[in-house]
């Protein structure tokens, strides 16, 4: 689903705007300007394996967002590494509703503002600077 950017980024900024991410990446089948919008909640697991996934092909065989993790470095002694654990947790929002918008109209309506993640155990912040 596309909407306007102007509709995308007011959601985005309201005060009750629900945990999201946006993603600008080259899809097969989408313009390379796209910005994916993923609103959901976000939750906490201890292993990657603890992620939930439904099973099976999309009814409509369409592409489908399940999940976003956010993957802390300490996951690589799921492999059998030796890690220093700083507490970082697994993050993984759930799309509930994905949409997107075209990204130079999206930047363009984003204010230069610190922005960040809040999990229950930890919270990051970092400066977002606007493409020129």
């Amino acid at each position: 689903m596309h909407h306007t950017a102007e509709a995308v980024v007011a959601r985005l900024l309201a005060d009750d705007a629900p945990p999201f991410a946006l993603l600008h990446r080259r899809t097969p089948g989408r313009a390379p300007d796209t910005v994916e919008v993923l609103l959901g909640p976000v939750g906490e697991v201890e292993r990657l394996t603890d992620i939930p996934l439904p099973t099976g092909a999309p009814k409509d065989g369409a592409p489908v967002a399940d999940a976003l993790a956010l993957v802390p470095f300490r996951q690589i002694r799921e492999r059998g590494f030796e890690v220093r654990d700083d507490g970082t947790p697994l993050a993984v929002l759930r799309p509930g509703r994905v949409t997107s918008c075209r990204s130079p109209r999206c930047w363009r309506r984003c204010p230069r503002t610190k922005c960040g993640s809040r999990t229950a155990s930890s919270t990051w912040t970092t400066t977002r600077t606007r493409p020129s």
